[in-house]
């Protein structure tokens, strides 16, 4: 078949055990992420005020808070404890272990978690903010219903939180004197800073300037690592075998996820629209596979069988993540890297059908790719 039926750029040629995706460099979608510098989220004083029913917080930053996809601010409310209590981003330590830098993933507050608020964007959208208050995964509150009004004014984020609405929804009453901590965090990387308002009465304001430990330097991300250059099939008597070359190679696994989706052809199309991970790219046909490789040694693969098309939701509650039998992703030299598995996988990346094509993305983890390439009608 033409590499270009169907719209589909790379089709696997049963003919032959290599086939090179046509045209790469000109054929893929690229769409580079604005990205700050994380030392824009370190705190310079944070502020609390409280009411009988609302907890106002101005939050100082050493520079803005101006970008969804790469900034987010936590508060987390309580009473003083001499028992810390801990937040951490997730349960899977094989995540932090194959980063290329130190990452902040957790934190020890010195007070209960009763309430946890993410601010995950500068302005409130159907997604922040984001209330937690009887499950640490799910929130209970999101967006609008939150009720929290949000103001960002140069280089200080303020908030009026509902913090009696809160506890009311809990079903259990607010303590005498709350404990607030305000930390700042690169989305989907980890922790940047905090400080913490102790013993916070009603009718009082406190401020504070001290942090328990200096604030964690996270590298910028090179996005030319996320640019796709090459794309190769190769099959051999035992591997079946995705090769994608990258324009720099990927150093910053904290800022990078590949997605690989394999389509059967001839395609079949879907009655609803199918989407990727993010929800930004829709794809074009059922797919029968997908690898999504989040670091050399985390990787979630799964068969579709024509009826299942979520993905992988358990990010914040596993404790360990293993690829399936046979299955790899190899780091092969320069800027080159494999996702391998046995050759008997082929029948179920056909399911049934003469052969299959593949899409690759590139992105950061929940957003939208930064590059993908193999099939012209996703957008």
């Amino acid at each position: 078949m033409p590499t270009d039926t169907f719209g589909l750029d790379c089709i696997f040629d049963t003919r032959t055990s290599v086939t090179n995706c046509a045209d790469v460099s000109t054929r893929r979608k690229l769409d580079l992420p604005r990205l700050r510098d994380a030392k824009q989220l370190e705190l310079r004083r944070v502020t609390a005020l409280r009411s009988a029913s609302t907890l106002t917080l101005d939050i100082e930053l050493q520079g803005r808070f101006d970008n969804d996809i790469d900034q987010n601010v936590y508060v987390f409310v309580g009473a003083r404890s001499t028992i810390p209590s801990a937040y951490a981003l997730t349960s899977d330590p094989q995540y932090f272990a194959d980063l290329s830098y130190p990452v902040r993933g957790s934190l020890a507050l010195p007070h209960t978690t009763d309430v946890r608020v993410g601010i995950m964007a500068p302005v409130s959208r159907t997604y922040t903010p984001q209330v937690y208050l009887r499950d640490p995964v799910h929130a209970d509150l999101v967006g609008a219903d939150a009720g929290i009004v949000q103001q960002v004014q140069g280089h200080i984020v303020h908030l009026q939180i509902p913090i009696e609405r809160y506890f009311v929804h809990k079903g259990s009453s607010l303590p005498d004197a709350l404990s607030v901590t305000v930390a700042t965090a690169r989305d989907y990387v980890g922790f940047i800073d905090l400080m913490t308002v102790h013993d916070l009465t009603v009718g009082a304001s406190k401020s504070v300037t001290e942090r328990p430990d200096e604030p964690a330097s996270y590298p910028s991300l090179d996005v030319q690592s996320h640019v796709l250059e090459a794309i190769v099939l190769d099959a051999s008597a035992d591997v079946m075998a995705v090769e994608v070359r990258t324009a720099v190679p990927i150093h910053d696994w904290g800022q990078t996820n590949l997605h690989f989706y394999f389509f059967p052809v001839p395609p079949s199309r879907s009655s609803t629209t199918l989407r990727d991970p993010s929800g930004a790219l829709q794809l074009p046909y059922k797919w029968s596979y997908y690898c999504a490789v989040y670091s050399p040694h985390r990787i979630f693969c799964k068969p579709s069988k024509g009826i299942d098309f979520k993905f992988d939701t358990a990010y914040a509650e596993r404790r360990a993540l293993e690829a399936p039998e046979g299955v790899r992703f190899r780091e092969i030299g320069g800027a080159t890297y494999r996702l391998e598995m046995p050759r008997q996988m082929e029948t179920t990346l056909r399911a049934k059908r003469a052969t299959f094509a593949v899409m690759v993305e590139v992105g950061r983890d929940g957003f939208g790719p930064t590059c993908w390439y193999g099939a012209s009608e996703a957008h």
